[in-house]
């Protein structure tokens, strides 16, 4: 089987943490911007091209309510708000894999002290 299998997921555009784990690179995150559903379509307002393109060019740019309170679509305000709440929950998933390991360090460096300083 060849490593290109799924492309269209986008996982070639990931990077790895120090656990091998593949975490989102700027590439990643705004192949996901260009995607039918976030990307502005013709008749999109100001709002939103200007939204879509502070996150185009920043794809880690915090995305605030204000940013989407004069956007006229509510659907598309939907999109975002389920977009940016996923990307909130992944982070939250990645600095908890982050403390498991840490962690599961801890317990060998603790017994390392405890009974070899004594």
């Amino acid at each position: 089987m060849s490593n290109d299998f799924w492309l269209t997921s986008g996982w070639h555009l990931t990077l790895r943490d120090d656990h091998g784990h593949m975490v989102p690179s700027a590439d990643f995150m705004r192949a996901y911007f260009m995607r039918e559903e976030v990307a502005p379509e013709e008749g999109s307002c100001d709002a939103e091209i200007a939204l879509h393109k502070k996150l185009v060019d920043d794809p880690f740019a915090a995305v605030v309510p204000t940013d989407l309170f004069e956007i006229a679509d509510k659907d598309v305000v939907h999109n975002y708000q389920g977009f940016c709440g996923s990307v909130i929950f992944w982070q939250i998933i990645r600095l908890w894999n982050r403390l498991i390991w840490q962690w599961h360090a801890m317990p060998s460096q603790i017994s390392r002290r405890c009974f070899l300083n004594r």
